[in-house]
């Protein structure tokens, strides 16, 4: 299994995540968690 690197908050930038969400595939990523967790937040 690959390890994913997961930086601290402090080292998350907005120009950052925007330029990972103009890849297709990390957007359609995205859309899927965020599907998933209304989904979850919708079942509470």
């Amino acid at each position: 299994m690959r390890f994913i690197y997961n930086p601290d908050k402090k080292h998350i930038s907005l120009p950052g995540v925007l330029y990972a969400l103009g890849d297709p595939v990390r957007l359609e990523i995205v859309r899927l968690l965020a599907m998933i967790y209304v989904f979850y937040l919708g079942c509470i």
